[in-house]
C-alpha cells in the first residue's frame, strides 16, 4: 500500500495467537495523522503462547515511504505467525515485560526480526496485568493489558463435509469444503469480547511451473497447504470474526455456516492446464479457536476495519485507528484461547 498524502504516518505490525499452530489475522498497514516519527510497539500475549514476542518499528513521516516485509515465520517450537510491517525495524532497543512484580528483558532475534522471550521464563497468567516497554534513541513507549480470566467453551460443534463440482474457465473443479456450526455462552456480569478462528491444513500435490531452457516445465510437488475460516456474517468476513456481548450479556452466541474450503492450484504450460491432486491417505487437520480477548484487542481490530472502509469510500469521514501505546503507536493486548482440533 502506498503512502497517502492525506495521511501522515503508517505502522505495520504482527502478532501471534496460540502455541502449536497459530491462527492469525493478516494485520494491514496502519496510518495515523502524526507529524513526528514515533515508535510502533505491537504485542498480543496469551497463556497459550510458548513464545512472547514484540514487534518494534518506526512510523513513517509525511511524504516518506518504505518497503513492506510480508512473511510467515515458523518458529522452532512449532508456533507460526504472520508479519506485515516496514523493513525499518528497530533492532537495538531495550524491551521489557513486567507483571508489576517481575520484569524480564526480551532479546532481539536477528533471524525472525522481533524481540522475544520464552514463556517458560516468563509465563503469561490469566487475570494478570502486563506492561511492555521499549526504549530506543531517547524515545520510550509502553502498553498495558490484562489477560481475560476465562477460556470460553466451544459448544454444539457440528462439522459437515461437502464436495462441489463447479464450472470454471479451465473446466470443472472439485471443491471440498467443511461447514462448521457451533456456539458458546457469554460470560455473564462482565464486558466481554470474542474472536473466532479456524484453520484447515492438508497435504496436496500441486503443479509447479518452472522455466527450463526458455520453456515452461510443470512438475508436481507435495506440500502442506492452509485455508482459513470464512464466516457468513452481516459485518462481512473481516469484521464478522469479532463479537461483543454489548446488549447481550449472558446470552448464547451461535455461528452457522462458517466454512473452510480447499481450492485447487492451477498451472498452465503450452496451453495445457494442470491442476492439483489430493494426496492419498493423508489426514486433514481442522483447528477451531474461540478467543476471549481484551477490550484493546477488540477496539484495535474493529478500528482497522472501519479505517479501511472509510479510506476506500471518498464520501466517508476519516476513521481513527485505536492505539493504547503511551507516547507511541500500536497495540498491546491479551487473550485467552480455547481450541478444538479435529482430524478428517
Amino acid at each position: 500500500m502506498k503512502t497517502s498524502v492525506k495521511t501522515l504516518a503508517l505502522i505495520a505490525l504482527t502478532y501471534s495467537l496460540i502455541s502449536c499452530e497459530t491462527l492469525v489475522d493478516d494485520l494491514p498497514l496502519l496510518r495515523f495523522p502524526e507529524l513526528k516519527e514515533k515508535l510502533v510497539l505491537t504485542s498480543f500475549i496469551s497463556p497459550q503462547d510458548t513464545v512472547i514476542f514484540v514487534s518494534l518499528n518506526k512510523s513513517v513521516p509525511l511524504f516518506e515511504s518504505q518497503k513492506l516485509d510480508t512473511t510467515k515465520i515458523k518458529l522452532p517450537n512449532g508456533d507460526s505467525t504472520f508479519y506485515l510491517r516496514f523493513t525499518d525495524i528497530v533492532k537495538n532497543a531495550e524491551v521489557y515485560i513486567s507483571d508489576g512484580v517481575k520484569t524480564e528483558v526480551l532479546k532481539f532475534d536477528d533471524n525472525l526480526s522481533f524481540y522475544k522471550i520464552s514463556a517458560l521464563k516468563f509465563p503469561i497468567i490469566a487475570g494478570k496485568t502486563y506492561t511492555i516497554t521499549a526504549r530506543s534513541e531517547g524515545l520510550e513507549v509502553s502498553g498495558t493489558t490484562t489477560i481475560p480470566i476465562k477460556k470460553v467453551d466451544i459448544k454444539n460443534l457440528v462439522l459437515s463435509e461437502k464436495l462441489d463440482i463447479r464450472d470454471s474457465f479451465y473446466g470443472k473443479d472439485s471443491i471440498l469444503s467443511f461447514q462448521i456450526d457451533f456456539s458458546w455462552k457469554d460470560v455473564p456480569n462482565e464486558n466481554n469480547y470474542y474472536k473466532i478462528n479456524g484453520e484447515l491444513s492438508y497435504l496436496s500435490i500441486d503443479p509447479i511451473s518452472t522455466y527450463v531452457e526458455n520453456k515452461v516445465k510443470v512438475e508436481y510437488v507435495e506440500k502442506v497447504k492452509y485455508t482459513y475460516l470464512a464466516t457468513n456474517n452481516t459485518y462481512g468476513a473481516s469484521r464478522g470474526q469479532y463479537y461483543t456481548d454489548k446488549n447481550a450479556d449472558g446470552n448464547d452466541f451461535k455461528i452457522s455456516n462458517a466454512t473452510l474450503t480447499q481450492y485447487p492450484t492451477l498451472a498452465i504450460s503450452n496451453n495445457e492446464v494442470f491442476k492439483s491432486k489430493p494426496a492419498k491417505n493423508a489426514n486433514k487437520t481442522i483447528k477451531l479457536q474461540l478467543l476471549n480477548i481484551s477490550k484493546e484487542f477488540y477496539e484495535y481490530q474493529i478500528s482497522l476495519f472501519d479505517f479501511f472502509q472509510a479510506e476506500n469510500n471518498p464520501f466517508s469521514e476519516p476513521a481513527p485507528v485505536y492505539t493504547n501505546i503511551k507516547n507511541g503507536l500500536g497495540c498491546v493486548a491479551g487473550f485467552n484461547t480455547n481450541e478444538v482440533i479435529m482430524k478428517k
